[in-house]
């Protein structure tokens, strides 16, 4: 899942301006008009069991969807599943898809013209996450495509990072996701199938980067921790992971890399999906086209940068492939000269 989930508490500021917008012309006054703050309690008070109804529904979702993605759950500040990494055999991702079928029936049962002005609002939102949802599950299924999904060291770092809790906590929570490491890259291995060769050609270079990183980290950012047991039990569990880091990269050389012949474009399809279910943008492809080649609708900023780039990819062209640096004969980026464990956090965050 991704971090489009909106939580009822996010558009506190959403609803007040909508409040504002529907306010009568006198709203700026001390006091609103009669009639405006009786309609306001009545629509406040209509139908609360709805309401509530609603909000039920909410929180049972979203607490099931951080259950099947626990990485996308530490981040949002849901730590009840900090030692677990995403299970994404067939079984399980046939249960996610049936819950979150089940869960569009159900909102469909919930009445929508029986919530307040904002709960119509956050209905609409719910129901396009969810659909959204559904389209990764079924139609994107990055887990079969894209080798980097793989690299621990983006579950691992919120761990780390963020201080939401008390040190021995959360490297108790970096041992659980370590000893998960095999079970899931093993995983991977089965499931990997036909990935752009560049998303390969990154995973490749980036997943040794990541166990660097933690040699080198975990001890500063742990170093109150005096619990020598779990030190040990940190020691182990990092030890499985460097070996089954080294196994999968081996993989990925020896027999994912020469099958990596699949494409990453959406297609104008997937594409037009996406940008419905993540940007709640569902103007034509084409119109959007024609209005991003329009100069007078992009600022001073965007000109330049879009300027730039050209410019750059003229000089880019000019370069005869075998002399590029960090290139071969196919124009292909060469190993060690995609950055890895340098500035991981940096990128992460920013």
């Amino acid at each position: 899942m991704t971090d489009r989930r909106l939580t009822l508490a996010s558009l506190a500021p959403l609803a007040l301006a909508f409040s504002l917008l529907q306010a009568a012309p006198g709203a700026a006054a001390k006091e609103p008009p009669k009639e405006a703050a009786e309609a306001a309690s009545k629509r406040a008070a209509h139908f609360p069991l709805m309401e509530k109804r609603f909000e039920q529904f909410v929180r049972r979702y979203v607490h099931a969807g951080f259950a099947f993605d626990p990485p996308h759950a530490t981040n949002s500040g849901m730590h009840a599943f900090d030692a677990k990494l995403p299970d994404y055999a067939p079984a399980a991702v046939a249960q996610e898809e049936r819950r979150i079928r089940v869960a569009l029936t159900e909102l469909e049962q919930i009445d929508r013209e029986q919530l307040d002005e904002m709960g119509k609002i956050d209905f609409d939102l719910y129901r396009r996450t969810i659909e959204g949802d559904l389209f990764e599950l079924t139609e994107e299924r990055r887990w079969e495509t894209d080798p980097g999904r793989y690299n621990v060291g983006w579950a691992l770092d919120p761990l780390i990072s963020q201080q939401f809790a008390p040190p021995e906590a959360r490297l108790r929570s970096i041992v659980g996701r370590l000893n998960e490491t095999p079970r899931f890259l093993a995983q991977a291995r089965e499931i990997l199938n036909k990935p752009p060769r560049l998303f390969t050609e990154f995973a490749i270079d980036e997943f040794p980067g990541t166990i660097s990183y933690l040699e080198a980290t975990i001890p500063r950012a742990f170093a109150s921790v005096k619990d020598r047991g779990l030190w040990s039990e940190y020691e182990v569990a990092l030890k499985g992971a460097k070996a089954a880091v080294e196994q999968h990269v081996a993989w990925m050389k020896e027999t994912l890399l020469p099958r990596s012949d699949g494409s990453f474009v959406l297609g104008a399809e997937r594409y037009r999906k996406k940008l419905y279910y993540d940007e709640m943008v569902d103007t034509p492809l084409d119109t959007l086209l024609s209005i991003g080649a329009r100069a007078d609708v992009r600022t001073p900023l965007q000109n330049q940068r879009i300027q730039s780039i050209d410019q750059f990819g003229d000089a880019a062209r000019s370069v005869p492939l075998a002399s590029r640096g960090g290139g071969n004969e196919e124009g292909q980026i060469a190993p060690g000269h995609h950055p890895v464990s340098q500035g991981f956090q940096q990128h992460q965050h920013g």
